[in-house]
């Protein structure tokens, strides 16, 4: 098997050197740069990255539905977007795009007000920064961000009839939300997504992330430790016992 940084994964028959899985070759954006010669195709794997219970352990099914609903899947790990659509950028939270001037938007990015280049207009690849970008939270009110670590954010809210606070990450299992040091039932949003809903008035929202086998298997480690321990130690205490019986 041999894996690529894309998350490709290639098997082959190691006596016989042939593909397990189907290896189909796809056309590529070709290269611009005078002199240089690219390849017209390029080789992609047909394996699917699925564990044995029919999971993706890189997108859950409910991120791939989400892709689905947005866009089109072209494959286990490609998903192709329209960054001229409003309503995918505000529901993704995008704020750039990365494209080639062969991409099917370089063209309508470039000449979009919604849109601009950065930097100079020399590199196989641009970037794009959409002006019409919204944060990753959304509210129906007045929201500051004053704590955002990978495990902790903070959010101060005010509004005077309250609403849905969603939020454009990935829902998985340990993530927990507290308004004003009381926990929330964190609702689905956007297949996806998650959000909590709020009370009008001022609040501060507090969302954590708490893997819920960490503690377990920190006990667990703890608990071997200890039993290593006397097990060396009662094992040094009968070496010396039987050493001073043979004395």
């Amino acid at each position: 098997a041999v894996p690529t940084k894309q998350a490709f994964l290639y098997m082959f028959d190691r006596i016989s050197g042939k593909p397990i899985w189907p290896i189909v070759e796809k056309p590529v954006p070709q290269s611009d740069v005078p002199g240089e010669r690219t390849s017209a195709t390029q080789p992609f794997s047909m394996l699917p990255a699925l564990s044995p219970q029919g999971f993706d352990p890189f997108v859950s099914r409910q991120y791939r539905d989400l892709g689905a609903k947005y866009g089109q899947w072209d494959n286990d790990r490609g998903l192709a977007l329209d960054p001229m659509n409003p309503e995918l950028m505000r529901v993704f939270g995008l704020r750039y795009v990365i494209t080639a001037k062969q991409g099917s938007k370089f063209d309508a990015m470039n000449a979009s007000p919604h849109f601009r280049m950065v930097g100079e207009d020399k590199q196989y690849y641009q970037v794009f920064e959409y002006l019409d970008a919204t944060p990753i939270y959304g509210f129906p009110g007045k929201l500051e961000v004053t704590r955002r670590d990978p495990e902790h954010r903070v959010l101060e809210v005010d509004s005077p009839e309250g609403g849905l606070l969603t939020f454009s990450e990935q829902a998985y299992p340990g993530w927990s939300a507290k308004v004003d040091d009381k926990y929330y039932p964190l609702e689905p949003w956007e297949i996806a997504f998650q959000a909590v809903r709020i009370d009008k008035g001022k609040h501060t929202v507090e969302l954590v992330y708490e893997e819920r086998y960490l503690r377990l298997g920190a006990q667990i480690s703890i608990a071997s430790l200890l039993i290593l321990a006397v097990w060396v130690v009662l094992s040094s205490g009968s070496t010396d016992s039987r050493a001073n019986r043979v004395a």
